[in-house]
């Protein structure tokens, strides 16, 4: 097991950590036991609001990804280690950090180089999908909708809603987040765009998920350039697309937005 990790001197950093149960190996465990099961999320103790960085661990590589006024992207890649209670961060041409594991109440911290960082947690869970989860002859919901719903029943199932430019914006979770529906000329469902796709109840994709994982569940897709760098592909009715991150290699994109059309 390996890692990497950027500790940059302009302020904020997120470390998302996903564990391996082949890094601790048998017979010797570690007393790691995060809550979350499949990735840990770390993020520097100070105030910074123009800047920002995640650290992405997944088996022994690692990216850090950044953002800030300048812009944003994937800054660095490397690999990780886990020795004696500590995470060993490895990038090419620059020193091996050590940061210190420790438990809180509230959460595990890592520590080291004058820097401390607490654990936070993903909004949603990252679905790991598989080529047996998708069902063809099943129709798809996006946000839990169908395609031909009556308008009625979308506003039964999202009471806090507003009309903008002829088209339904439904809120969720607070208003944390919200999706679009549009109708046609008999009132039904004729398009919803939004992040949450699933299929008789089951979630598919959400707003974690990546080009590969699309095409883990839907099988080889196409992927076609379109304006400032988005890409887009499309299975039936479902459009997936995807926007640009400096340094992204093939397939790791996020999917920045699902459609369900007809």
């Amino acid at each position: 097991m390996k890692a990497w990790s950027n500790t940059s001197r302009l302020g904020k950093t997120v470390m998302c950590v996903r564990i391996w149960g082949g890094w601790f190996g048998a017979p010797q465990k570690h007393q790691w036991e995060p809550s979350w099961q499949d990735e840990v999320a770390f993020e520097l103790d100070e105030e910074m609001w123009s800047y920002s960085e995640r650290l992405f661990i997944e088996k022994d590589r690692y990216k850090i990804r950044c953002h800030g006024c300048t812009g944003g992207g994937i800054r660095e890649r490397g690999s990780i280690a886990f020795e004696n209670g500590q995470l060993l961060l490895h990038a090419q041409g620059a020193p091996e950090i050590r940061l210190a594991l420790s438990g809180q109440p509230d959460g595990w911290v890592l520590s080291g180089g004058g820097k401390r960082y607490t654990q936070s947690r993903p909004s949603v869970p990252r679905i790991r999908p598989s080529a047996e989860g998708f069902q063809e002859e099943q129709p798809l919901e996006l946000e839990g909708l169908q395609l031909g719903m009556k308008a009625f029943e979308v506003i039964k199932s999202y009471p806090r809603h507003l009309y903008q430019d002829g088209t339904l914006v439904c809120f969720v979770e607070g208003a944390r987040r919200k999706f679009h529906v549009e109708f046609d000329g008999q009132g039904r469902v004729c398009k919803i765009s939004g992040d949450r796709l699933s299929q008789s109840g089951r979630p598919l994709l959400n707003e974690r998920s990546t080009q590969s994982d699309a095409e883990v569940l839907l099988g080889r897709l196409v992927w076609k350039s379109r304006e400032h760098g988005w890409l887009e592909a499309s299975r039936g009715s479902l459009r997936l697309e995807s926007a640009p991150l400096e340094g992204e290699l093939a397939g790791e994109r996020r999917i920045s937005r699902l459609c369900l059309s007809r």
